[in-house]
Order: structure tokens, then C-alpha cells, then sequence
């Protein structure tokens, strides 16, 4: 009897050792889990079962019979009736084995609120219960707890109204949702990890702190930098803040912030934090907590990521366009590479906040796949305050409860901390969310700083016309400048009439979403290589989006925002006299051209506005943000809570909805403006018009998929009334639900502001 077979090799994995192992692979890792409705040993019990479980129906005749010959039809689906055999060792109100019930059901498919008690899959459950068991009887089949028992649809649907237990108002609970999602988690990795043989492929994540030092010292070419001495005191307060804490507090406290200004080191510093806490909890407790490292944007991500590599060396890189084939695992097997990468095999891994959250705060199997990861974790989330306002109370509800029971530690990082705890607590009701400030009197390292001041020029500038000349009067000639404003469309306007002013005078670049991510990698490279190399250092303007808001690591002498809300503005500053090697109190100019309204709440404008009466030193800001932030709290409160209260209802319809990034109406269009995209688009379209669908070929599709992406801006292709790219199927013969302008188009749809429209409500913003 097997669970697996290949039939090419005439031989497979036997039924009893799958469901053994996937049994044992549920207790694994399991030590910082600490759920209050039940104890460790009970849970871990609980999980053991679930694995030894999930598969029992493929003890069917009918499924065996599909194993060998391929054939059958519904009657080899296994999961449901696996989760009903399950079901039979428990009472009908053990809320516990109900979600794990749940989790059999579903671990070859999404999740759902509930499993419906109509249609096929339960009206055929008669006659797979005993189909299941002329099977296990006919094999001698063994397994612990097994118990035939006659089936009875009727007691099947009272163990299923268990449901009504948990969304009964006296016990709403956020609880179930974790403790399911953990287990559904789990069990799709261990049925996938032991089915393709793939055990951890994770290195040690130990390091040494004087590693980082010698890399810091590697990094900046032996140059010391008046911001250096600061970096290093910041660094050192924060390790000696975690040195210095109690086994106890260690224990107890698992929730971190780190407020420091901008361009001082936070990158560096929090992986040292990060690499302390490790020690302090493989001391405590046993066990190699994996760091995990997650920022807003994939422009940073690229940066981020540099840093990592040459302190861990080969670490897991993951977002929506990663290259698999860039593993050094290369001889490993691209699906099983794929595997380990969605499944964050790994003990140091770098992501998005969209691959956290939108994989815990979702019903996609794929997403979930690496949700179990987070138990034990020390989780960095750089640049907090990029997170959508609306979500404040939700991601810090959610941080608190993964701290709670997934014993999960979160370091916080930012220049502008939004009161995300405050914010949780909107949530949290009676037990209230705490953290711990890593940078001590983190005020203070603000008092002393000269690099920036914000200056409000609001009364001056309307339009790009009056901030064209105005940057004309305000910059020197040699000065390197950024300017940011709201939306593409008025960046595109804003870079076209600099060309025309700049003329042979000022190398002008650009940078937004309009580009393709290979575009702006390219950007923000070449801005490098102007601004830092001594060689190549000229005059430079570089128009932006907020794209280049968070964590982009460039150094200008002057700046220019268009209102937005003010840690926008703060963050902005923080790529003006980054290095404090430039004029003390530069400055970053903040008009206003009514764009804001189009992207963000007129609540936040208005409180920025009013802010914004006299100009700012830096040395002001820190409590300037507090200030402004605690006004936000206490008067605006139109943030989302549906979410929130659809997690104490299991209800995953209304939690699926949850995204971060609001893309409505958005296509993805191909920008095939290379032979390296043509190349890769030929490829995908000799694979599927091959017809093989084996994991392989699934594996390589994806592959592709992730490279094309890489090429893609997103526009609302229906808004355009004429310049309408083509659909892929159009050029390509493949239905792909994309659209895209071929090679010898380009130069008509696409330059270096991106894509070309006159209609400007068919850009993003």
C-alpha cells in the first residue's frame, strides 16, 4: 500500500512509512509554541495525530488502483474522508480536533470557512469510509488509535458543527484562527517535505558580531564618516540594552522596537540585535531561532539583501519575482528549489512584508505553506511605518498574537515609529500590546544631528511650472538634487519639463513604478555611481515617487517633496546629507500641488499642514513625529477592523480579501525591451505548448513566470483610449492573462519615464 508511486521506476513510498513520518515531522520545531487552550503535550499529541491521519484514505482500493494505472475518477479524492476517519477518535465539541479536521480536508486545496456538509464529497463519504477500511484490512494495515468504526454522516455533521462552538459570541476567540493556521501550515509542509524526501537545507545563522564590524569596515572602503561615530554608539546602546536584560525579562519579552534617525546604521544594528537575541534564546531555551528579515519595497529588498550575503554568506531570498535558479543549491532540482524557497527552508531568510502578511492573513495553500516558520523566529519588519495607515490596529494585533502563540520575537525598525503598539491596542481590548524600545533615550540621538531641515515653501509652489524654476533658483550648480511628488503622472510631467530646463546642463534621472523593476534597479545603480564615485560624480536631479522613500541608501545635497503625510516627508529627508558630509541644515523644500489628496487621507495632510508652519531642524523631528502621531490616534479613526473580527470567526472568505497593496483595476504589462525577456517569454511558451504538466514542468513555468515579472509595470489598461498594448495570446498564441508590447514596439509604449499614455488615469499611482 504506498502513498507515493512512480510508476516509470515500478516502485513507490509505502502508505504506513508517509503517514509516520508526516506524524513526526508535525512535532518538530514546535518548543516556542504556547497556546492558552491547551498545553504543550496535548498540542503536540494533536499534531502528531493530524500527520498520522492526513493520508489514511489513500488506503482506499480506488486510490491505489489511480496510483498505478492513473485512472479513477472522484472516488480517489483522499483528503475528506481522511479528515472523517480523523474525526471518529474525538468528541463532537473538541474544538481542537475539529481544526485539525479542517486541515486534512484541506491540505491539497485552500482553505475555506468550513467545510460544506453538501454536494458530492460528503454524499459519497459512505461508501469511502468502507471502501477505505476493505483496504487497510486487506493489508494488514496498522496504525496507532486505529479503530473501525461504522460510519454515520449524521455524528460526522455533529462533530462538524463544532464550528458553532468557536463563532458563539461567548467564545470569539483569535485563538482558533492561529492555532488552525499553524496547523494547516505545518501539515502542507510536512506532507510536501516528506513526499519529495527534502529535509532543511538551512545553514547556522551564527555569527559573530566582529564579523559585522569587519564588514562595516569592508563596506565603507576604510573612510570614516561624521555619521560613523553615531552609528557606532546607536549599535552599542542597542547590544548593551539586550546584554543587560534578565533571563526573565528575555523570556517574557518578545516584542522590540528600534528608533533611530535616519542613515544611522539601523540595517546593521538590528542584525547584531538580531544575532544577540539568538544567543540569549539557544541559551534559554535550547533551540536556533531562524532571523527573518522582511522590508516594504523590492528596491530596498536588492540592497537589503547585498548586506546579508556578505555577512551569512548564501542566505533565502523570497518575493513575488525571485530568481530561483540564483541558489547555490544548484544541484538540487529546480522544484524542489522552489519548494524550499515558498516553504522559507532556510535559518536566515529576507522577504516582503507581503509575503508575511498576505501568507498569514490569507486561505492559499501556497501562502500558508511557510506560515510555521514564524514559531520561534526572530522577525525584523525594516521600515514599519511603510505599512498602509488603515492596517496600523490589524498588523499590530497581529504581531502581538504571533508573539503570544507562535513565540514568535519581532524587532520594529524606523526613523518615524507610528505608535504601532497604541495602534494594536484599538484591537486588543484587555490584553494590551507592549513593547520594548531597544535605542534608550532614543530622543537624544536626534538633538545633536545638523544634516536636514524641512523648509515649507507651500505659498510658493502650485504646480510643476513654479517648482521647475523654483529648483532652478534654490539648487548651485554642482548640487545634486531629489525631487519627490505623489503621483506618476506628475512625475512624468515634472521630469520632462527639468529636460527641457536642464538641457546639456544637469544629468537628470527617473524613478517610479512605471518602470519595470529591472529598470529601476538600473536607476538606482547608475544614482549610485553618480553621487558616490568621484570619477563619475556630476550634477544629478533625480524625479521619484515615494518609491524612493524607505530605506534606498542615496546621499543628495538638497530636496524637494510635494505634501504628503509628515513621516513621509521625515523619511524623504533622510536621503538629503545622509552621510552629514554635506552644508549643516540642508535643506528639503516641501510645496504642494493638491496631488496628496489623490493618494492619501486629507486627516493625515491636514495635521502635516499644520505642522509645517516654520521650518524644522532635524534635531526637531523626533518629537515632532510623536507629537503628530499621538494627534492621529486619539482623533482619526477610520481604520479597517472587518479583518480582525473575521479572524475570531474563521471566517477565511473576508480574510482572503486582505491585501497590502491596492491594485484595483491593474494589468500587467510585459516590456519585451531586451533579448534576455524574448528569450525567457520563448521559453515559457515552448513549455506550454508541450502539454506536460509534471512537477518539473510546473517548477519551470513558475521560474519563468517570477523572470517575466521582472519586466512588468502595472497600468489600467482599460482606462486607455488608444495605444493599447496587445494581449499575449495575440502575439504569442498562449492564453496568458497578460498583455504586452513586443520588441519592435517598444520605443512607441515605453521610454525612460516607462510606460507612455495620454490619458493619465491609466497610470498608477
Amino acid at each position: 500500500m504506498y502513498a507515493h508511486f512512480d510508476k516509470s521506476a515500478n516502485m513507490g513510498q509505502p502508505l504506513i512509512e508517509h503517514l509516520e513520518n508526516v506524524g513526526k515531522q508535525m512535532i518538530s520545531d514546535t518548543e516556542a509554541l504556547n497556546f492558552s487552550r491547551t498545553d504543550i503535550e496535548a498540542l503536540k499529541n494533536n499534531l502528531y495525530l493530524t500527520g498520522l491521519y492526513h493520508d489514511i484514505g489513500k488506503a482506499m482500493p480506488a486510490f491505489q488502483l489511480y496510483l498505478k494505472t492513473g485512472e479513477g475518477g472522484s472516488e480517489k479524492n483522499h483528503s475528506l474522508i481522511s479528515a472523517a476517519v480523523f474525526s471518529t477518535m474525538f468528541e463532537k465539541n473538541d474544538i481542537f480536533a475539529y481544526l485539525s479536521f479542517l486541515a486534512i480536508a484541506k491540505h491539497h486545496g485552500d482553505m475555506y470557512s468550513t467545510v460544506s456538509q453538501e454536494g458530492q464529497g460528503f454524499y459519497r463519504l459512505a461508501n469511502q469510509y468502507e471502501d477505505c477500511f476493505v483496504g487497510i484490512e486487506e493489508h494488514n494495515f496498522h496504525i496507532k488509535n486505529l479503530k473501525k468504526y461504522n460510519f454515520d454522516l449524521d455524528n460526522l455533521k455533529d462533530f462538524m458543527k463544532t464550528k458553532l462552538y468557536i463563532t458563539n459570541k461567548r467564545m470569539l476567540s483569535d485563538e482558533y484562527f492561529f492555532i488552525l493556521q499553524y496547523i494547516f501550515s505545518k501539515l502542507i509542509w510536512a506532507d510536501k517535505i516528506d513526499s519529495a524526501d527534502l529535509y532543511s537545507y538551512g545553514h547556522n545563522a551564527e555569527k559573530n558580531l566582529a564579523d559585522i564590524d569587519k564588514y562595516i569596515a569592508k563596506k565603507n572602503k576604510g573612510k570614516i564618516k561624521r555619521i560613523d561615530e553615531k552609528r557606532s554608539k546607536i549599535k552599542n546602546s542597542v547590544l548593551s540594552k539586550i546584554k543587560n536584560m534578565s533571563d526573565n525579562e528575555i523570556k517574557d519579552k518578545k516584542i522590540f522596537t528600534l528608533t533611530a534617525p535616519t542613515g544611522t546604521g539601523k540595517t546593521m544594528t538590528s542584525i547584531s540585535a538580531a544575532l544577540l537575541l539568538v544567543k540569549r534564546i539557544q541559551k534559554l531555551f535550547g533551540y536556533t531561532p531562524r532571523i527573518i528579515t522582511a522590508l516594504p519595497f523590492i528596491n530596498i529588498l536588492e540592497q537589503t539583501k547585498k548586506d546579508y550575503e556578505n555577512i551569512f554568506g548564501d542566505i533565502l531570498v523570497h518575493y513575488g519575482a525571485i530568481d530561483y535558479g540564483e541558489s547555490d543549491n544548484s544541484n538540487i532540482p529546480l522544484k524542489d528549489r522552489l519548494f524550499l524557497t515558498n516553504a522559507w527552508e532556510d535559518n536566515v531568510i529576507v522577504t516582503t512584508f507581503v509575503q508575511i502578511f498576505e501568507s498569514l492573513l490569507s486561505n492559499k495553500n501556497s501562502k500558508i505553506l511557510k506560515v510555521n516558520k514564524l514559531s520561534g523566529s526572530v522577525v525584523i519588519l525594516d521600515e514599519i511605518q511603510s505599512l498602509p495607515g488603515k492596517y496600523y490596529p490589524l498588523i499590530g494585533a497581529v504581531i502581538k498574537r504571533l508573539s503570544d502563540y507562535y513565540g514568535t520575537r519581532f524587532i520594529l525598525m524606523t526613523a518615524t515609529q507610528p505608535e504601532i503598539v497604541a495602534y494594536s491596542n484599538m484591537l486588543l481590548e484587555n490584553d494590551k500590546m507592549y513593547a520594548v524600545e531597544l535605542l534608550e533615550n532614543s530622543d537624544e540621538y536626534y538633538k545633536d544631528l545638523k544634516r536636514t531641515k524641512i523648509v515649507p515653501v507651500m505659498d510658493k509652489i502650485r504646480n510643476n511650472e513654479e517648482l521647475v524654476d523654483f529648483i532652478f533658483n534654490t539648487k548651485k550648480t554642482k548640487q545634486t538634487a531629489l525631487v519627490v511628488v505623489n503621483t506618476i503622472s506628475q512625475s512624468i510631467e515634472l521630469y520632462d519639463k527639468l529636460c527641457e530646463k536642464y538641457k546639456n546642463k544637469c544629468k537628470i534621472l527617473y524613478l517610479s513604478t512605471n518602470l519595470t523593476s529591472v529598470d529601476r534597479k538600473n536607476v538606482i545603480d547608475y544614482a549610485h555611481k553618480l553621487l558616490d564615485d568621484s570619477e563619475e560624480k556630476e550634477p544629478l536631479i533625480l524625479v521619484s515617487t515615494q518609491t524612493i522613500e524607505a530605506g534606498v541608501d542615496l546621499n543628495f545635497d538638497i530636496g524637494y517633496r510635494d505634501l504628503a503625510p509628515l513621516e513621509s516627508i521625515v523619511q524623504v529627508a533622510g536621503r538629503i546629507n545622509r552621510a552629514g558630509d554635506k552644508d549643516d541644515f540642508s535643506p528639503l523644500y516641501v510645496f504642494e500641488t493638491d496631488s496628496g489628496k489623490l493618494i492619501y487621507k486629507n486627516y493625515n495632510l491636514n495635521k502635516t499642514r499644520e505642522v509645517l508652519k516654520d521650518e524644522i531642524m532635524e534635531n526637531e523631528y523626533s518629537n515632532i513625529i510623536k507629537k503628530y502621531y499621538k494627534t492621529l490616534l486619539s482623533e482619526d479613526k477610520s481604520y479597517d477592523t472587518e479583518i480582525y473580527e473575521a479572524i475570531k470567526h474563521l471566517d477565511y472568505e473576508k480574510i482572503s480579501t486582505f491585501s497590502l497593496i491596492d491594485k484595483k483595476d491593474a494589468c500587467k504589462v510585459i516590456i519585451e525591451n531586451d533579448n534576455e525577456i524574448r528569450q525567457v517569454i520563448n521559453e515559457y511558451c515552448h513549455l506550454i505548448s508541450a502539454g506536460k504538466r509534471d512537477y518539473d514542468t510546473k517548477a519551470e513555468l513558475k521560474q519563468l513566470i517570477n523572470k517575466i515579472e521582472r519586466y512588468t509595470v502595472e497600468i489600467r489598461v482599460k482606462r486607455l483610449i488608444k495605444h493599447i498594448p496587445w494581449r499575449f495570446k495575440d502575439i504569442y498564441d498562449i492564453d496568458l492573462d497578460i498583455y504586452i508590447v513586443p520588441k519592435e514596439n517598444v520605443k512607441e509604449y515605453y521610454n525612460e519615464t516607462g510606460f507612455i499614455s495620454d490619458n493619465k488615469d491609466v497610470l498608477m499611482y
